[in-house]
């Protein structure tokens, strides 16, 4: 149908010349009764007045409300929110140029919730290489060449003082008896039979001095995360969980405490003719602050456990935090980097414990089969248990920063992200270092005593046992850096992609080390001092970290 120019032009002239009557937008009310002056209407029965007058009625009192607009319906608000231009869940727009071309991004109003829950395997740093017992003489043989160039330990052979004095020779000949040129720590060998001599004392290592590698490696404790958080529809979110590694332990022993079930004693070692003695258990240099074997080496001398060397390190830690992720700082169509600040607490728990028993017999060792020589086994004191223990329970906390990456979109089957936080805690540590009988009580009898009762298990004038505490407060750096991995694959598994409880699960796997500086670790905070001294604690901090392995049902709604 074709519409000829000049019946537009006809229709455009009616419709402007009907549109000059004045209309109402609402109904008016009805004019008022005769005899009421002009203008004034109805309000009740009985009752009239000038729009906004109230005046009384047969109905009681009537007030007439100035008429305005119709009221906008509920939920609607004023513009931006209703708009001609867009819909009304826009929360922002943004105008950006990429290669000189300029685009504008609107971002419709969403929030998208996720939660999960996920199953840990912690690897917790291992109890360190702290020696056990205080700094001792190195036995380290050099041949005659290097002693001639300040070698520390030539060839030749060290008989044990018999009288108080380290005997030395000058003697720099090869294979000849040699000297020690030693710093003033601790002689590394037990004081045994006056006069008994051991060979190439380093060599055979009849007196091995232990530290805490000898109960292994990295404790592997098994854990559990929870997450909690949201996102928002320009990247901003924010996120908060929590974890726990359950407690795990380490140990080392070397020793017979029972033979066919019945536990050792000084009658059951003189009928082995001390057969079931050993100083391969373990031995532990210590400082009493006497120097027994003169200027030659430091106050102090080795006590002996030729019974039962053992020794424990347990381990756990815990921590939550929260994240406000900020809106990215690089954003492409699968890249986003978003900076984020929060706040953490982390709960480190770790212990040292050692116990030992000695025989209370004095013996010369032999070198092959490294146990005593029976005819020189001869009981000296009383058998006696050493033990102590060091916790160590460290509260930090503070404020942290970090950059997240994203690869992929929160809504896409498959996203990589991985996130580096860095922190500035403070670190309130606490020490409680306690035990009884840490001492050498052999080096007592023979040299000092002067008595049959070593001072260490007179229990009469003395008391050997320790109990003290120490808290403290300083600043631990941290360093965490994790990535995660998330992907729709629950939707394959024949059991779960049937259940609507995992409608809107997806599956996560990742890892994270957490790193903290300047934590005080249970086997390096013992000054290690014997009777009449007792063990103390010094302030020895080192690194600690956690290797944190995961795997989550993630739930977003």
């Amino acid at each position: 149908m074709r519409i000829q120019p000049w019946i537009k032009a006809v229709t455009g002239a009616l419709l402007m010349a009907t549109s000059t009557q004045t209309t109402l937008a609402q109904t008016p009310y009805p004019q008022g009764p005769a005899g009421a002056p002009t203008g004034y209407v109805n309000i009740d029965a009985g009752a009239y007045g000038p729009p906004g007058a109230g005046y009384p009625g047969p109905g009681g009192p009537t007030v007439v409300q100035p008429q305005s607009q119709p009221p906008v319906p509920a939920g609607y608000q004023p513009w931006p929110a209703i708009s001609p231009y867009h819909s009304a869940n826009i929360a922002q727009t943004q105008h950006y140029q990429t290669d000189g071309v300029w685009f504008k991004e609107l971002f419709y109003r969403r929030r998208d919730y996720f939660a999960s829950v996920e199953v840990m395997a912690i690897l917790f740093r291992d109890g360190g290489g702290a020696t056990v017992g205080s700094p001792y003489a190195q036995n380290l043989i050099q041949g005659a060449e290097s002693l001639a160039t300040g070698g520390q330990f030539p060839f030749g052979e060290f008989q044990i003082p018999a009288e108080g004095e380290f005997i030395e020779s000058t003697n720099v000949t090869p294979n000849a008896p040699g000297r020690f040129v030693i710093d003033p720590t601790v002689s590394p060998f037990p004081s045994l039979s006056a006069g008994a001599t051991a060979n190439d004392t380093a060599i055979t290592n009849l007196y091995p001095i232990r530290d805490l590698r000898d109960v292994g490696g990295i404790p592997t404790s098994p854990g559990i995360q929870v997450r909690w958080g949201f996102e928002n529809e320009d990247r901003t979110g924010f996120m908060a969980s929590a974890w726990w590694g359950f407690h795990q332990e380490l140990s080392f022993s070397k020793g017979q405490e029972f033979i066919n079930n019945v536990r050792v004693n000084q009658q059951i070692t003189s009928i082995f003719q001390g057969q079931n003695l050993t100083t391969m258990n373990g031995n532990i240099p210590l400082d009493n602050g006497e120097n027994i074997f003169g200027p030659t080496f430091g106050p102090g001398s080795t006590a002996k456990y030729d019974i039962l060397y053992s020794m424990q390190f347990t381990t756990e830690a815990g921590g939550t935090n929260f994240s406000l992720y900020q809106q990215p700082i690089y954003r492409t169509d699968g890249v986003a980097i978003r900076p984020f600040w929060g706040g953490r607490y982390l709960y480190i728990a770790e212990g040292f414990q050692f116990r030992g028993i000695d025989s209370g017999f004095n013996y010369s060792v032999d070198e092959d089969t490294k146990r005593p020589t029976p005819t020189t086994v001869v009981q000296a004191y009383d058998q006696y248990e050493a033990n102590l223990s060091n916790d160590v329970r460290s509260n930090i906390a503070g404020p942290e920063v970090g950059l997240r990456l994203d690869l992929g979109g929160p809504h896409s089957g498959f996203n990589i992200w991985a996130e580096s936080i860095f922190g500035l805690f403070v670190n309130q540590e606490s020490i409680h270092l306690r035990g009884d009988n840490i001492g050498d009580p052999l080096t007592d009898f023979r040299f000092l005593s002067g008595n049959p009762t070593p001072r260490l298990l007179d229990d009469v004038n003395f008391n050997s046992a320790f109990n003290t505490r120490r808290t403290s407060t300083h600043v631990s750096p941290m360093f965490q850096q994790s990535i995660f991995a998330d992907m729709n694959v629950l939707q394959f598994v024949p059991i779960l992609k049937k259940s609507s409880f995992f409608e809107d699960a997806r599956f996560r796997f990742g890892y994270t080390l957490l790193l903290v500086g300047e934590v005080a670790r249970p086997a390096d905070s013992i000054r290690w001092q014997g009777f009449p001294l007792f063990p103390e604690i010094q302030n020895e901090r080192k690194n600690w970290w956690a290797n944190q392995f995961s795997f989550a049902i993630d739930w977003n709604y």
